[in-house]
C-alpha cells in the first residue's frame, strides 16, 4: 500500500509541526506560515486523467511531488519514534531499527510472536498496511541481500548486490 497517498493531512501536518518545534530553531509565526503553506500544497492537488476528468486530491500526497518524499519520512519519523525509542518492551529487543522511506531494514532478537505485535502497532501508528518478510538467515533490501554469512563470526552481517528477476538490464 503506498504510503504517500495514505497519509492523512491533519496528521502529516501535525508530525511535521512537532518536527518544526522539537528540532529546528524556527519561532512560532514561521512555523505556522510553514504549516498553512504546507496544508495548501496539500489540499489543492488538481490533476487531469487521460481521459480529461478533472480531480482534486484532497488527501494524502500526491506520488511523484518534490514535497511528498520529506514529509513522508518526517511523519514516519514522529510517528515510529515512540514505538522505536521510547516503548521499553520493544527498545530492548530491537537491536537495529532502519528505514529508507517506506522501507525498513530491522534485526531482532525477541520471539517472532512479539516481532508481530511490534509490526502490528507500526501499522496502527502509520495507518497503512505493512506487507513484510521475517527471515532468520537473509532478507532482500533495497537491491541487496543481507546474510549470514563468514562475517557473522565477527558479528556483522554481509551483503551482495540483489537483482530482482523482472530487470532487464536495459542501461
Amino acid at each position: 500500500e503506498s504510503l504517500y497517498t495514505n497519509i492523512k493531512t491533519t496528521e502529516g501536518c501535525a508530525a511535521i509541526k512537532t518536527y518544526l518545534n522539537n528540532y529546528t530553531a524556527l519561532n512560532h509565526n514561521q512555523i505556522n506560515i510553514l504549516i498553512e503553506t504546507l496544508e495548501m500544497v496539500l489540499t489543492t492537488n488538481v490533476f487531469r486523467t487521460k481521459n480529461n476528468k478533472i480531480y482534486i486530491q484532497i488527501d494524502g500526497t500526491a506520488m511523484g511531488t518534490n514535497l511528498a518524499p520529506i514529509y513522508a519520512t518526517i511523519f514516519v519519523a514522529i510517528r515510529e519514534y515512540n514505538l522505536t525509542q521510547t516503548n521499553n518492551r520493544y527498545k530492548s529487543l530491537l537491536i537495529l531499527f532502519k528505514r529508507y522511506l517506506d522501507d525498513i531494514f530491522g534485526v531482532w532478537r525477541g520471539t517472532k510472536e512479539i516481532l508481530i505485535e511490534f509490526l502490528n502497532e507500526l501499522q496502527l501508528i502509520l495507518n497503512i498496511n505493512i506487507t513484510y518478510e521475517i527471515n532468520n538467515n537473509e532478507i532482500i533490501m533495497l537491491d541487496t541481500v543481507i546474510y549470514k554469512g563468514p562475517a557473522l563470526t565477527y558479528n556483522r552481517l554481509d551483503v551482495k548486490t540483489y537483482t530482482k528477476p523482472l530487470n532487464l538490464h536495459q542501461y
